[in-house]
């Protein structure tokens, strides 16, 4: 049975009202593996891979400002009628967004600005 794009990563992809999107992306083959299959079965195409070119350390700072309104989406979202496989990937970005996110975007912000990933002494920008 094929899985519909956000059954097959949850930890990465969930849907809205009216698309899917990644809201954490993967870190490792086995998890790149998963997103790519969900790519492979988005009927309308609407995956892209320029994440990088569309985002600056200031849109991730305003983005991660207003990271109440995405919480207060996820509640209300989580009110409805949803599979326990989606209600469960809800819990997940919600549980990012708390404690995981920041120190992401973090290091996203600095891949952004030196061109490379941080290393472990390196210091990290603020969001």
């Amino acid at each position: 049975m094929d899985l519909l794009p956000y059954e097959a990563a949850p930890a990465h992809i969930l849907s809205d009202e009216t698309c899917e999107f990644v809201w954490r992306q993967p870190v490792n083959f086995e998890e790149l593996a998963l997103c790519l299959y969900a790519v492979s079965k988005d009927p309308v195409a609407s995956y892209h891979f320029d994440g990088n070119d569309h985002w600056t350390a200031k849109t991730v700072s305003e983005w991660w400002q207003r990271r109440g309104e995405l919480l207060e989406w996820i509640d209300a979202w989580s009110r409805r009628k949803l599979a326990r496989r989606e209600r469960n990937a809800l819990r997940q970005y919600e549980r990012f967004l708390r404690e995981g996110c920041e120190l992401y975007l973090r290091s996203y912000v600095f891949l952004l600005n030196e061109g490379k990933a941080a290393q472990p002494e390196q210091k990290l920008p603020m969001v």
